[in-house]
């Protein structure tokens, strides 16, 4: 019943949600499908709250063909599948967490692109990175504060709170 709540919410504010029958978020696109496969990766690796919502923005952001759908491009991830891709994104999302709490940096999302696409390589694709990702982040966190979105049924959450 709470399930059917929360879907009903979604669609009366939100007109265009992504709905998975638990997560309900304004996102478009096919990630509807993928969105079981993301929570199970992200459950794995302990991706909870803004960064499971951060790992959200970067499929978005990434919008990556089939093996690259998170534009991981470690050898033991590239051409892999969205299960793999969505694993090696959550944890390093998990581990680079660690390393700006340690750091005392000032934005994470800034942090994160400085490892995840690295201004030395592609110092276009780490600015373009930054914004793309913090768009998706701020849209996704914003579905989530007018109700679009219930953090219950992240990784790891209670269906029955």
């Amino acid at each position: 019943m709470q399930t059917i709540i929360a879907i009903l919410m979604a669609l009366l504010c939100c007109p265009d949600v992504c709905c998975d029958g638990a997560v309900c978020i304004q996102i478009g696109g096919s990630l509807e499908a993928e969105l079981p496969t993301i929570r199970r990766a992200a459950n794995r690796n302990k991706c909870f709250g803004d960064d499971f919502i951060i790992l959200l923005a970067i499929r978005k952001a990434e919008n990556g063909r089939a093996g690259r759908q998170f534009g991981v491009m470690h050898p033991a991830a590239l051409d892999t599948d969205l299960d793999t891709q969505a694993g090696w994104a959550a944890a390093t999302i998990v581990k680079n967490r660690v390393r700006w709490a340690m750091s005392g940096g000032p934005d994470f999302i800034d942090f994160l692109a400085d490892r995840y696409c690295p201004a030395e390589i592609d110092p276009e694709g780490n600015v373009n990175w930054k914004i793309n990702v913090r768009y998706w982040y701020e849209k996704l966190k914003n579905n989530k504060r007018q109700g679009c979105y219930d953090s219950r049924y992240e990784p790891g959450g209670s269906r029955t709170k």
